[in-house]
């Protein structure tokens, strides 16, 4: 999963730079709840994170599917939790990006078209969310 947070600009424009770093610190800790052992949270710059999932030996439509749903309860975790006490009449909201593919010596995906293609979902997600 790729996570960014949108309109982050303006919490930084708005609230100041220390509620926006503020921001980056709690959405890591929630990301943190979000993941299984084995699982890997990680900021990849900015405002952008990576979820890198282990699928434990699902079938991939399955996986994927449950990955799309994590992907939706971390967005309304993010968009319900109470953030206020970081800046008054705050709402911060992400949005996702889910790829799925079979990573490893001798399988047909790469991390990086893994990675093209949760970017991909994620400026769709970005798009649809604009509407």
């Amino acid at each position: 999963m790729l996570v960014d947070l949108d309109d982050f600009k303006a919490v930084n424009d708005v609230h100041g730079h220390a509620a926006g770093d503020e921001v980056l610190r709690r959405l890591g800790a929630l990301l943190a709840e979000h993941v299984r052992p084995g699982d890997l949270a990680l900021r990849i710059g900015g405002d952008e994170f990576a979820v890198l999932l282990h699928d434990g030996g699902v079938d991939p439509a399955a996986f994927e599917a449950a990955v799309r749903q994590r992907a939706a309860d971390l967005q309304t975790t993010v968009a319900t939790t109470t953030w206020d006490d970081v800046a008054g009449a705050l709402a911060v909201r992400v949005s996702v990006g889910v790829a799925v593919g079979i990573l490893g010596r001798d399988q047909p995906d790469t991390a990086t078209g893994v990675y093209r293609a949760a970017d991909a979902d994620l400026y769709a997600a970005k798009a649809g969310s604009a509407r």
